[in-house]
């Protein structure tokens, strides 16, 4: 691959979620091995928490504390649905 085709990670990911269907999209970068078991809105949550923390900008960054709260909300989220199923099954 000539060094002008090569794109970051970071890019590729900005440039999917650019896309009306990112979540289609960003299941191609997960893991095959971790798809049944993850969420892609969790997936598109963690990619739009870690693209925040790319900003250009460093005020524009969230600071850790926000990063931490972010991060916190989302694994509480998963926790309830994963309890929300259970009572189901």
């Amino acid at each position: 691959m000539k060094d002008e085709q090569k794109m970051q990670l970071s890019e590729t990911v900005t440039s999917i979620m650019e896309k009306e269907d990112a979540e289609v999209e960003l299941s191609s970068l997960v893991d095959p091995i971790l798809q049944p078991q993850c969420s892609m809105e969790v997936v598109s949550r963690m990619v739009k928490l870690s693209l925040a923390c790319l900003a250009p900008k460093p005020e524009s960054r969230p600071r850790m504390a926000e990063i931490v709260s972010s991060l916190s909300k989302i694994q509480l989220g998963i926790y309830r649905s994963e309890s929300m199923f259970m009572q189901y099954v």
